[in-house]
Formats: C-alpha cells, sequence, structure tokens
C-alpha cells in the first residue's frame, strides 16, 4: 500500500506548471550599451580641448594661378664676353626666325616683329672688338638654342637689308666645326689630337672669285672683306676637350665660341 502511494506521488501530474511566457532561465543581471555614432564623439575631454581638430574632408578651394614673371635677361656680373637670348619675355630654348624693326644699342638687341613676337638679346663684346654701330632698321633674326646639361649649342644671327650684321656662335660637337657665315665665307676647325685636351687651330675659309683660307689665331680679331662686307672675326675659344679617365659624365667634344660683326 505504501509502495503505491510513493509510486503514484512522483507521476508526470505531481510537476508544477509553468506559464506559457515564464523562462526557466532567470537573468539577474542586463547591461544597457549606449552605441556613439560618428557625429556623436566627444570633443570636450579635457586631453584634446588645447588641439585644433584636423581640417578633413573640407572643400576643396580653387585658387587664381599665379602668372609666371616676365623673365628679362641679364649679363653674369663679370667683365668676360657674354650673351643671354630671349624671346617674348621668356627664357630661349629651340629655333626662332622672325622679321621686324631691330634697334641696336650699346649692350642690346630689341625685336619687334609684324606678328607682335619680341626679342631681347643682351651682350657685352670682346674688349678688343669694334663697338656695334647702335642704329634702327627694318631686319631679321634667327637665334637657335639646343643646349642641355653637358654642352652649349647657340646661335645667334642678325640681318639687315644688305646681309649679316652680327653673330655670335657658341658650339660643343663631337667632330670638328664647319660653319658658314656668309655665302662665301666660313669657318673650320682642325682635327686634334684626341687624347688629351688641347687647343685647336682653326681658319676662315673665303670662296668666290679670290679663294684662301686665312688662319684665325685665338682672342685676335681679324678683319676679312669679303663680298658680302668688310667683317670682323674674333675667335674667342677653339679647343678639344678629353674627358679624365675618371670622370663619369665628361665626353669628348670640340669647344668653339666665335663673335662676328660687319664693319662695313
Amino acid at each position: 500500500m505504501f509502495l503505491t502511494l510513493v509510486i503514484s506521488g512522483c507521476g508526470s501530474d505531481s510537476q508544477p506548471q509553468l506559464e506559457p511566457t515564464q523562462s526557466p532561465i532567470s537573468q539577474t543581471n542586463s547591461t544597457t550599451q549606449t552605441i556613439l555614432l560618428p557625429t556623436s564623439t566627444p570633443i570636450n575631454h579635457p586631453l584634446i580641448l588645447e588641439f585644433t581638430p584636423a581640417p578633413v574632408n573640407l572643400p576643396s578651394t580653387i585658387e587664381t594661378p599665379v602668372p609666371a614673371p616676365l623673365y628679362k635677361p641679364r649679363l653674369p656680373a663679370d667683365s668676360f664676353p657674354s650673351l643671354v637670348q630671349s624671346v617674348n619675355d621668356l627664357e630661349f630654348n629651340g629655333l626662332f626666325e622672325s622679321t621686324g624693326s631691330i634697334t641696336i644699342s650699346e649692350d642690346k638687341i630689341k625685336l619687334a616683329a609684324s606678328n607682335g613676337d619680341t626679342s631681347l638679346i643682351v651682350y657685352r663684346l670682346p674688349e678688343a672688338m669694334e663697338a656695334l654701330a647702335e642704329r634702327k632698321f627694318a631686319g631679321g633674326v634667327r637665334l637657335k638654342d639646343t643646349s642641355d646639361i653637358s654642352s652649349m649649342k647657340r646661335e645667334t644671327w642678325i640681318y639687315d637689308a644688305d646681309g649679316l650684321v652680327f653673330s655670335e656662335i657658341i658650339q660643343t660637337v663631337e667632330e670638328p666645326l664647319t660653319i658658314g657665315i656668309t655665302n662665301d665665307l666660313s669657318l673650320t676647325q682642325n682635327t686634334a689630337d684626341e687624347t688629351r685636351t688641347s687647343a685647336v687651330a682653326a681658319q676662315l675659309v673665303l670662296t668666290g672669285p679670290s679663294q684662301m683660307a686665312i688662319p684665325l689665331p685665338l682672342s685676335t680679331p681679324v678683319s676679312v672683306i669679303t663680298d658680302s662686307g668688310e667683317f670682323q672675326i674674333f675667335l674667342e675659344n677653339s679647343s678639344f676637350h678629353y674627358p679624365s679617365p675618371n670622370s663619369t659624365d665628361g665626353i669628348a667634344a670640340y669647344n668653339t665660341h666665335l663673335w662676328v660683326l660687319r664693319l662695313k
């Protein structure tokens, strides 16, 4: 009898019934989390109050471009012969040919072309040469400058109605230079001993009825009469440069610096 009562007391009907909405697990601790959006980041912390926020994501500003300053050629602050070219108020490089009104003054040659181009050349002749006659005339200008970091290759030619008025030529080339000055006058360099640096002989070659070769000494003006007029020639440099075997960027080259002006 007793056993029956015990068994019946442990039946399924004796277990407590749970409400449908009641969880068998009771949570006694709950944590409330606050999510900070990027726009709600605190910026009043004492450690950062003294700092200015970085200017990020600001709209870009359009600055008015500053025009490049006008280039004014200037001679070096010394007494050596020199010439500096410019075209349209810019430092010149390349090839420029134009005609117009040319003005020669004591140390400047100006061109005002009919198409609006301008050229300003400043120069200082070798002291031994005659001065260029100061005058204004209709003529032409031809400039060439293909110089690079290792060499000078520059030519300046000024013409009037009668032909060449003035020229300056600087060349650094791998072969002896031959260049025409007028239709009947040219300069030629001799071949050098290309195993060492040395001066190189040069001569003027006059063609036409009176053909002749005229030795051209260094740093001494020479006058020559041709069918194009009487010219004074001044050879400032004629040499061959042989680079040092220890040099990493030197080149072997013939160097020439020639000045020409018409006397009559």
